[in-house]
């Protein structure tokens, strides 16, 4: 949609105008999604432990919520947190690296993210043995 202004009872069509609105919305929507991806980082960040045996990395913000790299034990690729604010609680996707949807799981509580997550990643039967011997090699 362009923007009008009257200009001596011409109407002229401003394509600035609609940038410049478009640039605002843009700008608002990106720090939108910029303070949920910091709200759910620091959810996460409650629990440095076990986001690190996940071999998290490279969080990046997307719309409405936050998506990183894991290499656990039961799934290595991405997973993207989003929240759903109809029902005020987050929605789950894993993502192989080819881009393949390998799970998807809705209706998160804020405070089973990390569980949820931690069961579909890393934590496998006997967690810490299996820990001990992939790493007593090392």
């Amino acid at each position: 949609m362009l923007s009008i202004a009257i200009q001596s009872s011409l109407i002229v069509f401003c394509p600035i105008l609609e940038l410049s609105s478009s640039i605002f919305n843009i700008y608002f929507k990106m720090e939108k999604d910029k303070e949920m991806t910091e709200y759910i980082y620091s959810i996460l960040l409650s629990d440095k432990t076990v986001i690190w045996s996940w071999g998290f990395r490279n969080p990046i913000i997307i719309e409405n919520g936050l998506k990183f790299k894991v290499s656990g034990f039961l799934f290595k690729g991405w997973v993207n947190i989003f929240y759903n604010g109809g029902s005020d609680l987050f929605d789950i996707k894993l993502i192989t690296f080819n881009g393949v949807e390998n799970k998807s799981m809705e209706g998160i509580y804020f405070d089973e993210l990390i569980r949820v997550i931690d069961a579909n990643v890393e934590r496998v039967e006997n967690y810490e043995e299996v820990v001990k011997k992939k790493y007593s090699k090392l």
